[in-house]
């Protein structure tokens, strides 16, 4: 409220008088009605003094005859006296003794007090609706009085008059002139406050109209009209209105006298070409300007190449650059009114291109719109960014390609869900590639497997040059152990061929080795069916919970892998546990463990990941893993500084199953082929599918899916190189026999992005279709003879998937033109009774 009356002057001067006003109308009413009140009492006493004397003759008078009967008249025709409230006569001690001695002496403390000093009082009552006056008289015997109160002498207090007075009706008076007086005051105090707001407003306008005045100068933007102050009086305030606008008047010539020599200065001090224009033309320049078109003068420059620089513009389709017109507007309008881009033009002077980025603005001034824009000569920066962008474009697409192959090796979604209860991975690459790997491979039947989830030296590209090393090490040891059934698989023989095959590959069996990598990881093995987990592990522990729900860790060696400090001979530990379903093991690389964060920029450490299993191991392993990216992602974010990861992060997260009751059955490789499609691999395809696949009934199947795969390949596969657009008739196809229960056919290879729109819509379709209308669907495209010879996306498909049991498929993006093209085709073993619930 106070704020608000501090904001005008009008409303200051109306607060003071109101505020005076009524502290002077309280006064006023308050010592006025005082006055009255005092006045009305004091004419109260003095009726009632006059009245209780006449009163108390009377009934003395009445009491002389000694009459009973007349005293009792006398007083009851002076207690129905208007206005008399109360009226009664206390007798003295004598008189009671003489006439009445039963009746008791009065102890009314002020009665008693008249009896002593034998003088009147009047006592003002103001009890609860009782407003009245108390007169209290001694009557003092007189010589006459002698003769009847005998027993008293002349100046003994006979008795006393107590005489109530009511002032009922006296204030109800008092109330009436009062409210009155009230009444008249507020009315007219509202009339005054009125006519003294009338001539405030009166006062103070000419001070809103200069009020008014400057808040128009402040908004304004034109010098020329609007910068005068409207002059409505003649007083002080007019006149100082008046030299406002007379210095406006001054300052505005000297701005017209001073712009241009002021606007040329400035603008020949930069090396940018500058320059104003006034609907179009262009009106003044900088020299820089002059210089780069080779004229001498604005005017020489209209006269040679036009009245707008923007008839120098070279015209393109290239959104990239200005024409003189963009989006229906004119050029300089639009970049004044996007600001926020980078605009750019191309002017070709002497033959040569120059490429320039143009920053502008408009304003008003002197009654004209003006454009202002600056050309910066950017052709040399153009010409280095391009180059920059295409070494990164290249350098990034190869990138993308190495993560597309990193990814490849990475085991699918669902790779583990045969073998366990329920599980998730969590793979995170510091990077677009990253030094971090996990593996997991079917071993010689169903309820064995084999999982590594291994750190390798660095992280990004030279991290992940280590992970294709650990892959094809990897795959060597698996195919040892696949051809061995008899074999003992032991994880710390695992680590010890890894240590001695990369040592060797990397030529780091002396402390003189320029390389020096290796890694950090563990291996796990588990057998479903004997309930057997072994593991070894790398400078990395193995973290689970038992039975009991106690979380357990298992140290692994304190011992790296492949490093040149390692030994070629050193013997890795391996621990056995007798898992039992529902017991939940985790295991993690170091990334997770030692990234930094908190308020105190530590590590995250094994005690917080044992905290986040013990708080969360009974939620499903998919809920565990976004506790475990969420718990990250705060640890790390609590400091501004912790933002960078330090490192990749896997962890992997599985839960015991039931014991498995299944036979033993191997898996086995029939074929595995990668490189260059010809006729001669298709022959020599056919020749192992012949030997090796058990199921005589199913060789023609196989064959048939092998042989349409490899032609698709042939047809429309495309380099691997992200920058080449040739077809290359290459790829991959492996076959297995799964389990002895069904074969897996799988074909891997580059696509163009031509190619997905031809083969998707033929895949999709018959994801739709049952084996029935795949067979129906086959024999119209047979007999119509239509997509019979297309390449790609043709009938092809159909007859892969009439062959197929079950078909599955993805297209994976490498870059914008290219896609990784993985298909797999399931068929049933003959030899199984009821196979469908193993491909679902």
């Amino acid at each position: 409220m106070f704020q608000f009356i501090k904001k005008k002057i009008s409303y200051k001067i109306m607060f003071a008088m109101f505020l005076l006003m009524s502290i002077s109308s309280v006064i006023v009413i308050y010592l006025t009605v005082s006055r009255i009140k005092k006045d009305n009492i004091e004419t109260t006493q003095a009726n009632l003094e006059m009245l209780s004397t006449s009163m108390f003759q009377t009934l003395r008078n009445a009491m002389n005859t000694g009459d009973p009967a007349i005293i009792a008249k006398v007083e009851q025709e002076e207690k129905s006296i208007e206005g008399v409230q109360n009226l009664q006569v206390a007798k003295g001690k004598p008189l009671l003794a003489l006439y009445d001695p039963s009746k008791p002496f009065t102890t009314d403390k002020d009665i008693l007090k008249a009896f002593q000093t034998k003088k009147a009082q009047i006592l003002e009552i103001t009890a609860k609706e009782n407003h009245s006056l108390r007169m209290l008289k001694p009557m003092i015997a007189s010589q006459e009085c002698i003769a009847c109160h005998y027993n008293q002498s002349v100046g003994d207090v006979i008795g006393v008059i107590d005489l109530t007075f009511s002032l009922k009706k006296s204030d109800e008076q008092l109330n009436t002139i009062i409210w009155d007086t009230l009444t008249s005051s507020t009315i007219l105090g509202w009339f005054t406050i009125a006519i003294i707001f009338f001539i405030i407003r009166k006062i103070t306008e000419p001070i809103e109209g200069l009020k008014k005045g400057f808040e128009n100068l402040l908004a304004s933007h034109d010098v020329h009209e609007e910068l005068k102050l409207d002059v409505k009086t003649e007083d002080e305030i007019g006149q100082v209105s008046l030299l406002f606008n007379q210095y406006m008047d001054k300052l505005k010539e000297d701005l017209e006298a001073d712009a241009q020599s002021y606007t040329n200065s400035i603008m020949n001090t930069q090396k940018n070409l500058i320059l104003t224009s006034v609907n179009g033309v262009i009106e003044t320049s900088n020299q820089a300007f002059l210089n780069f078109f080779n004229v001498k003068s604005v005017d020489e420059f209209k006269e040679s190449y036009g009245y707008c620089v923007s008839d120098t513009f070279v015209p393109t389709d290239n959104d990239e650059y200005l024409n003189a017109k963009v989006d229906k507007q004119k050029w300089n309008e639009y970049i004044a009114t996007h600001k926020e881009k980078l605009h750019k033009v191309l002017i070709k002077q002497n033959d040569v291109e120059h490429i320039f980025s143009v920053s502008g603005d408009k304003f008003l001034f002197l009654d004209h719109e003006i454009y202002t824009a600056a050309f910066s000569d950017i052709t040399e920066v153009e010409r280095i960014r391009k180059e920059v962008e295409a070494a990164h474009k290249h350098t990034r697409d190869s990138i993308e390609y190495a993560s597309l192959i990193q990814n490849a090796l990475i085991p699918l979604d669902g790779a583990m869900d045969p073998y366990f209860k329920d599980n998730f991975v969590l793979w995170m690459p510091k990077d677009t590639v990253g030094g971090d790997i996990w593996l997991f491979e079917d071993l010689r039947h169903e309820d064995e497997c084999l999982m590594m989830f291994i750190d390798c030296t660095g992280h990004g590209v030279p991290g992940a040059f280590v992970t294709m090393i650990v892959k094809a090490v990897e795959r060597e040891i698996v195919s040892i152990i696949k051809s061995n059934p008899n074999m003992e698989v032991s994880p710390a023989w695992i680590l010890g061929y890894f240590n001695r095959t990369i040592k060797q590959l990397l030529r780091q069996e002396t402390k003189d080795s320029i390389s020096n990598a290796g890694f950090d990881g563990g291996i796990i093995y588990y057998n479903r069916q004997q309930q057997v987990l072994k593991f070894a592990g790398a400078e990395t522990p193995l973290f689970y919970i038992d039975e009991d729900g106690e979380l357990k860790i298992v140290k692994g060696n304190r011992y790296s892998v492949g490093y040149k400090k390692c030994a070629m001979d050193y013997e890795y530990k391996e621990t056995i546990l007798q898992v039992k379903e529902g017991m939940k093991f985790y295991c993690t690389t170091d990334g997770f463990l030692d990234q930094n964060g908190g308020t105190k920029d530590f590590p995250f450490g094994k005690k917080r990941f044992g905290n986040i299993i013990k708080a969360n191991y009974t939620l499903p392993m998919k809920e565990q893993k976004e506790v475990f990216i969420k718990t990250m992602k705060e640890y790390e974010s609590i400091m501004e500084e912790n933002h960078d990861r330090n490192d990749d992060m896997t962890v992997i997260g599985f839960e015991i199953a039931a014991k498995s009751t299944n036979e033993t059955k191997a898996s086995k490789e029939i074929v595995k082929y990668e490189g260059v499609m010809t006729q001669n691999v298709i022959a020599m395809l056919m020749d192992n599918i012949e030997a090796k696949v058990e199921d005589v009934n199913l060789v023609g199947h196989i064959s048939t899916i092998a042989i349409e795969y490899c032609q698709n390949m042939m047809h429309y596969a495309q380099s691997p190189d992200v920058d080449a657009t040739e077809i290359v008739p290459a790829g991959e196809i492996e076959i297995q026999h799964m389990h002895q229960e069904y074969y897996e056919i799988t074909a891997r290879n580059v696509i163009s992005k031509e190619g997905v729109l031809r083969v998707k819509p033929r895949l999709e379709e018959i994801q739709t279709l049952d084996h029935s209308e795949i067979k129906k669907r086959y024999r119209e495209l047979r007999r119509s003879g239509k997509n019979t010879h297309q390449r790609g996306g043709g009938i092809g498909m159909y007859e892969i998937a009439k062959a197929s049991t079950k078909i599955e498929y993805d297209f994976i993006q490498i870059n914008e033109n290219k896609y990784y093209f993985v298909m797999k085709s399931f068929i049933e073993s003959k030899t199984k009774k009821s196979k469908k619930q193993n491909l679902e």
